[in-house]
C-alpha cells in the first residue's frame, strides 16, 4: 500500500496481478460502508485467511478502522490435505464466531465449506469490488478496546484465540520500530 498522497486523498495499492489501482476503485478496504451493507457493527468479528499480500493487509486494517475485529486464520499447509485444513478452519470459526469470512479467490470453496455449518458468509477479496460505498463516520477506538483476535501457533496444542487491544498492538509496533531503529 503506497499510503496517502495528494493532500490526504486515498492512495494506490498494488494488487496481486501486479497492477497499481486507486484504493477507492480497488474494493480492498473493508471500511464502514462494507460493514453496514453486510450488517456488521463494531465489535463483530471478520475471519480472514492471512495470505501475505495487499488484499489481506487492506482488509485487516479496514476492519480495524470500521471497529470490527479481524481474525487472521492460517493458510493451508501440505499436511493432511483439504479435509484437515477445512476442519481446522471450522474449529477456529466455532471459537471466534465471525460474522464474515474473507479469503483469497483460490480458497473460496474451502472458506464456504468451513463456514457453511456456522452460517458464516464467505467472500473472496475480489468480490469486495461489487460493494457500493456509503457515507458515515468511522468509530473512534478506545486504546483498551480489542483491535483483533490472534491465534496461537498451535505448536504444543490446538491454536487458541488471544484478544489484542489497540494499546497492545501499538506498543508491539513501537517495540519493533525501536528494535529495528526506525522509531
Amino acid at each position: 500500500i503506497q499510503g496517502l498522497e495528494n493532500g490526504g486523498e486515498l492512495g494506490r495499492v498494488l494488487n496481486t496481478a501486479g497492477q497499481v489501482v486507486p484504493l477507492p476503485e480497488s474494493g480492498l478496504l473493508l471500511t464502514d460502508y462494507l460493514a453496514r451493507i453486510l450488517g456488521l457493527k463494531p465489535g463483530d468479528r471478520v475471519a480472514m485467511i492471512a495470505e501475505t499480500g495487499p488484499e489481506f493487509a487492506a482488509c485487516f486494517f479496514g476492519a480495524v478502522y470500521a471497529g470490527l475485529w479481524p481474525v487472521p486464520l492460517p493458510l493451508p499447509t501440505s499436511f493432511g490435505g483439504r479435509e484437515i485444513y477445512v476442519e481446522q478452519l471450522r474449529v477456529m470459526l466455532r471459537s471466534s464466531d465471525p460474522s464474515l469470512f474473507l479469503c483469497p479467490p483460490q480458497l473460496l470453496s474451502y472458506a464456504q465449506e468451513a463456514g457453511a455449518d456456522r452460517g458464516v458468509l464467505a467472500r473472496d477479496w475480489d468480490s469486495l469490488n461489487e460493494v457500493e460505498p456509503a457515507t458515515g463516520e468511522l468509530p473512534q477506538p478506545d486504546a483498551d478496546e480489542i483491535a483483533y483476535l490472534q491465534y496461537s501457533s498451535g505448536s504444543t496444542r490446538f491454536p487458541h484465540a488471544v484478544a489484542v487491544t489497540h494499546r497492545q498492538l501499538l506498543s508491539n509496533l513501537r517495540a519493533h520500530g525501536l528494535g529495528l531503529h526506525v522509531a
